[in-house]
C-alpha cells in the first residue's frame, strides 16, 4: 500500500465518518467507514489510521464494538485494529482467505448491535455483503458490488471482477427496499443526496 500520508478521520455526519488512502498496487483509493449511535461504534472495511486517529477511536464514546469486513478482498487493517481495540471481527463465511484474521461468520439478515443489518450480495466478490445502518438516517455501506469513483462514476463492479454479474445485479435490488439516504463505498466517495432515487435508477438500467 502506498500513500503520501496515513489517513485521518473525515466526519460526514454526527453518526458517520470515513477515511481513505490511495493503494498503488490496485491503482485506486480505498475507503473505510465508521458508524455510531448512542450505544456503539462500528468500523467497516478499516484501513490503517494515524496514531492520533487511532487514539481517538480507542477513547471514543460510544466505544468501538466491532469490525465488519464486506468481502474476501477487504481484510485490510482489520486484524491489527481488532487487536489494538480488543474487538471482534465479523464477515461472511465465504470471505475467508489465507490472509484473514480470526472472525465470526455472518448470515443474511443478521443484526449486529442495535443498528446494523446484514444483506448478502450474491455474484460479486466472494463473501460480499452490504451493511444497512439506522443512525441519524438510513445508511448503506457496500463492499465492491457498487463503486463511485472516476472514470466509472456510480455504477456496478465491472463484470470481469464478479463471480456472476447477472446474479449480483439481481441481488442488489434488495437494497432498494432499504430506502437509503446515504451510501458509503469501499471504493469511492459517499452519496449523500438523492440517494434512493439514484440507486433505483441504476438498478433499473438494462
Amino acid at each position: 500500500m502506498s500513500s503520501a500520508a496515513t489517513p485521518e478521520l473525515q466526519i460526514v455526519s454526527p453518526h458517520s465518518a470515513l477515511w481513505r488512502i490511495f493503494d498503488a498496487s490496485v491503482k485506486t483509493e480505498l475507503f473505510a467507514t465508521a458508524l455510531n449511535t448512542d450505544n456503539a461504534t462500528w468500523l467497516i472495511d478499516p484501513i490503517a489510521l494515524t496514531q492520533d486517529a487511532l487514539s481517538e477511536l480507542k477513547s471514543a464514546q460510544p466505544p468501538v464494538q466491532g469490525i465488519v469486513v464486506t468481502n474476501q478482498n477487504h481484510w485490510r487493517a482489520s486484524g491489527a485494529l481488532a487487536e489494538e481495540l480488543s474487538v471482534p471481527i465479523f464477515a461472511h463465511a465465504e470471505a475467508h482467505s489465507k490472509d484473514a484474521p480470526p472472525f465470526t461468520p455472518l448470515n443474511d439478515g443478521q443484526r449486529l448491535g442495535d443498528f446494523l443489518h446484514i444483506v448478502t450480495i450474491d455474484g460479486a466478490v466472494p463473501g460480499e455483503i452490504a451493511v444497512c445502518a439506522h443512525v441519524d438516517c438510513t445508511v448503506i455501506v457496500v463492499g465492491d458490488a457498487l463503486i463511485n469513483f472516476e472514470p466509472y462514476g456510480f455504477t456496478f463492479l465491472p463484470r470481469k471482477y464478479c463471480t456472476h454479474y447477472a446474479k449480483m445485479r439481481r441481488s442488489l435490488k434488495r437494497l432498494v427496499e432499504m430506502d437509503a439516504e446515504q451510501i458509503f463505498f469501499a471504493h469511492g466517495l459517499p452519496i449523500v443526496s438523492n440517494t434512493a432515487s439514484r440507486l433505483e435508477a441504476l438498478l433499473d438500467e438494462g
